[in-house]
Formats: structure tokens, sequence, C-alpha cells
């Protein structure tokens, strides 16, 4: 279903005059963290007015895109979407992307055995893997096959213009992974060529660096961040180890981000690599499983995408994407064995969108993909040698799904009727019906 809001269907858009007790009901409805977003294509230059310069009415009509195929502004939006604004971001001063979710109403970012910032939403929590809130970035979604779990820090907030933020059930407009909600990572982007470059130091030893450029001529344009953050805190006394013994532990972390962006009129090429490392707990807590030592995860997305609007009436959109994972960690504490999982991930979609009338739009679409588990395997450190596959090497599954909706606007009301059928191999199948 959707997640749904009075607001998206309770007002209409009338002058400034009429506009201003509904408006300040509705402000006050977000948290104070939330500004609305510039333009959905956000120009980091002098053409995008700022935001505290505009009009209440001006920055009502600002479009948001997490939510819908078609972009609207927060009052016509029938979902419950909040946007973390650029300016906002520099404001406050975060150094990363969970400090900024972590201010936004109804969000949780949980730290647990297995990983680090796993964002939920409204109290939907699976403890080892939080797989409910469905990460994406310019629109598209990210996820490690496995476990379903989406990777925060795959980008440094240094190179997103603004974060989107739908809170509520959105299974019918992304399938299954966004259970609880989504969240949407747009990346900066420029009309003007130029590079940039930042080095900052802080509090828990914490050393940020990295590095961008972008290059616009004509229908071409490029951005390209490459970027590092490490951590090192203080040591402290960990009581939770199940050996009974004393044991100091010092939280080290170490994030690494390369991504490209190539966009071409209508087409759109998006890279992202990702190596990141912090401390494992496991399932048993004990320093005999390795509990304490660093985990490695890395990832790579290669997506295409494209947007045509072939007339006033027809526009149609599609994406192809291949990602790939990998996570090992040490088995113990003389670092001896090392456990290694590594999948990998195809996915296919396209949609047709018919502007019907003034009132009324329709949508219908097809997406799919393979999951493939390449293995999971325990090997010696110093010999290489596989001591151990679990069985599970070579695993492929597949899904897919068809979706349709009906967008529905006149004066103050909007409404979004829509469904999506869903079969995943060994799941069987599931339909999801959402008004709102």
């Amino acid at each position: 279903m959707f997640g749904c809001t009075l607001f998206g269907a309770a007002f209409e858009r009338l002058g400034g005059r009429h506009l201003q007790g509904l408006v300040t009901l509705a402000i006050l409805s977000l948290s104070s963290s939330m500004v609305c977003p510039s333009a959905a294509w956000a120009m980091d230059d002098a053409s995008s007015p700022p935001l505290f310069q505009m009009s209440l009415e001006e920055l009502l009509d600002l479009p948001v895109q997490v939510s819908s195929a078609t972009s609207g502004s927060v009052l016509e939006n029938p979902s419950s979407v909040q946007v973390i604004e650029h300016s906002t971001i520099e404001a406050h001063g975060f150094t990363n992307l969970a400090d900024a979710l972590s201010t936004v109403a109804g969000l949780h970012l949980y730290n647990t055995n297995f990983t680090r910032d796993m964002v939920t939403a409204r109290g939907a929590l699976q403890f080892n893997y939080v797989n409910k809130v469905l990460i994406m970035i310019d629109g598209v979604p990210v996820w490690e096959p496995s476990s379903g779990d989406g990777v925060l820090n795959r980008l440094s907030i240094a190179d997103v213009e603004r974060i989107e933020v739908l809170k509520g059930p959105a299974s019918v407009r992304y399938g299954t992974n966004a259970y609880s909600g989504s969240v949407n990572l747009v990346l900066k982007k420029r009309a003007t060529s130029g590079v940039d470059a930042r080095m900052g130091l802080g509090y828990a030893n914490r050393f940020d660096t990295g590095a961008r450029a972008f290059y616009r001529k004509g229908k071409l344009g490029v951005m390209a961040a490459i970027n590092q953050t490490t951590e090192r805190r203080r040591p402290y006394d960990f009581p939770q180890l199940n050996d009974g013994m004393p044991y100091r532990f010092r939280e080290e972390y170490e994030y690494k981000s390369a991504t490209v962006a190539v966009d071409y009129g209508a087409h759109r090429l998006l890279l992202n690599h990702f190596d990141n490392q912090f401390p494992f707990l496991g399932v048993q807590v004990n320093r005999a499983s390795g509990a304490g030592l660093a985990r490695q995860f890395q990832g790579t997305l290669v997506n295409y995408s494209f947007d045509a609007t072939l007339s006033d009436r027809w526009v149609l959109r599609g994406n192809a994407a291949y990602e790939y994972y990998t996570r090992e960690n040490f088995r113990d504490p003389e670092r001896r064995f090392i456990l290694q999982g590594r999948s990998q991930r195809w996915f296919a979609g396209f949609s047709a969108t018919r502007h019907v009338a003034d009132w009324l739009n329709l949508e219908v679409g097809a997406d799919g993909g393979l999951l493939h588990g390449i293995g999971l395997e325990e090997r010696s450190f110093a010999d290489n040698v596989v001591t151990n596959d679990y069985g599970l090497s070579g695993r492929t599954q597949w899904h897919g799904s068809g979706f349709g909706f009906m967008n529905f606007v006149y004066r103050p009301i909007h409404l979004t009727l829509g469904s999506r059928y869903t079969h995943a191999q060994g799941f069987g199948g599931d339909l999801d019906v959402g008004l709102c």
C-alpha cells in the first residue's frame, strides 16, 4: 500500500490570501528539519534562488519525486513525504547521511551485530538486517541480494543535493523492499563545469576528505566524486561478550566511495562503488568468533535509465541495473580464517505513462530481476584454501512484478489508485493494492 497524508488531498491551490491559514497548518505537520526541495533538476548555481529568499507559496510549489512517477509539490503529493534540502544539511553541519536522517520524525537508525546505520520507519525492525526501508540513488533502488540490506553509507553526504523520505508503506510503488518507506538520495548537479575539494578533521580521530568534478556542455552532463572518511573512537569496556572475559573494545570505521553520473538528454548512466569497514560482533558475541574485528563490505552498482517524453500524452521510462556485493570478516581473533559472502543482482524495469486529461494520468509497467548467491565460504587466510562452503554457492532466484496506477487530480482532490502483483521463485505470488 501507499504511505498517505491527508494534506495531499486536503488543499487547493488558492491565492496567497486564502492559503495563509491552511499553509501554516501544513507546515506545522512536518518536522522542523524539513526544507522543501529545489527544482527536480537541482542546479548548484545562481540560477536557483536561495530557499530562505523564497515566498511561502514558492516553497510549496517546489516538486518532490520520491513517491510517484511524476513530480508534484508537497501539498499535491498523495504520500507523506519529507525532504532534507542541502541548505538544511549545511546549516546543521551534518557530517553523514545517518545524522541527517535521524532528524526525520518516525525514522530511526540502528546499529546491529552485523552492520551499521540501518534505516527503519515507524517501528518495523528486523534485528540483524532492517530490509523494510528502500534506499535509492537518484530513484535507482540499491540493495544487497542476500539480505535485502540497503547500504546508506555508499555515498558521502557531500555529494547529495537533497534527501527525499517517503514515510509509510510504498510497496505498491517500489516493491516489497519499500514495505515501511523509502529514502531517495538525490545527487548534486551543476549547470556549469567546475571542481571542488574538501578536507576536515574532527572529534574521535575523524578524518574526512573528498573531491568532485562537474562537466556540462549542451545535453551532456557529468558528475564524478571520490570520498574517504575514517574514524577511530576511544576504547571502552564491552561487557556483553558471551565468554565472560573482560574485553576492551574500540570502534574503528572507514568509508570509501566513488560515484560517476552521466546524463545525455533522456539517457542517464550511474556508477557507484563503495568499500566500508566497521566493527563486527556476530551472532555469538565472543572473541573466539572474531567479535570486535573489522568487517569489510564492498559493492558496485551500474545502472542505465531513460526518461523519454514522446508527446504531450506519452512518457516512457526504463532502467537496467547490475549490482555486485562482497562481505568478509575474520572468524577468530588470531585472524586465521575469513568468512566471505558474495552475491550479485540483475534488474530491469519499464513503464509507460499516458496523460489522458488534465485530471487523469494512467501508468502501467513491469520489472523483474535475478538474484545470484556466488558463494558463502570460510577460507584459510594464510593459503586461501576453502575450509567450508556451507552448501550455499551458486544459488539463483528470479522475481518479477507488474503494476498499474491511476492518478486523479481535481481541484482539492488528489487521489492515487495503484496495484502491483509480484511473483518470486520459492515464495509464490503477492498482490498489493493501495488508495490514497
